[in-house]
């Protein structure tokens, strides 16, 4: 490679002792003993994709002060962020917890296949002893919204159940169905 003044300067190198290792900015990559690696270093090392439509974002993968970003670059704007700890960022370069979601209005969608369940489990270890599920029952004739809980962490029952067209069941028990009315109540017991 030439500088602009025409001066040889090597911005690439490869390594033969390491694989085959490729540096940018560096003379000096190195790698495991079997896996050839990129290695990039600088200030804030990383790499840019330019989409040719000149209305398109380019963004920029980076690691930058010990958080791995990717950026947009047209504005500057971070849409996601990955910190030391794990904690990961979407429109935050900060993340305060494990999931961090920042913007106008945001919104997280989950989606499946037609007749399939989505669900959103919350408890104590993997799978949980005893938690909360969050369904949505694609299977249900009516596309159900549930609240299951646990105690054991391999079956789940119904405690909530909300059809699309409005009708609630509310209780205890597995056969917690919804009759033709509003609302159904049952306790087990």
């Amino acid at each position: 490679s030439l500088d602009d003044s025409g001066v040889r300067w090597s911005v690439i190198n490869v390594d033969s002792t390491t694989c085959g290792s490729v540096g940018f900015g560096t003379s000096s990559p190195t790698a495991s003993d079997v896996d050839p690696v990129v290695v990039f270093e600088g200030a804030k090392p990383g790499f840019r994709l330019f989409e040719s439509d000149a209305g398109a974002g380019d963004f920029e993968v980076q690691a930058n002060g010990g958080l791995f970003n990717i950026v947009n670059t047209s504005g500057a704007l971070t849409r996601l962020t990955i910190d030391g700890s794990g904690k990961v960022g979407i429109g935050t370069a900060s993340p305060s917890g494990i999931f961090h979601v920042n913007g106008t209005s945001p919104q997280l969608f989950f989606t499946g296949g037609a007749g399939e369940n989505i669900d959103l489990i919350f408890g104590e270890g993997t799978p949980p002893a005893a938690g909360f599920k969050i369904r949505y029952a694609g299977s249900a004739a009516n596309n159900e919204f549930q609240i299951q809980s646990t105690e054991n962490g391999t079956s789940f029952t119904n405690r909530l159940q909300i059809e699309r067209g409005g009708r609630v069941g509310l209780g205890s028990g597995s056969g917690t169905g919804i009759n033709n009315e509003v609302l159904t109540v049952s306790d087990s017991g």
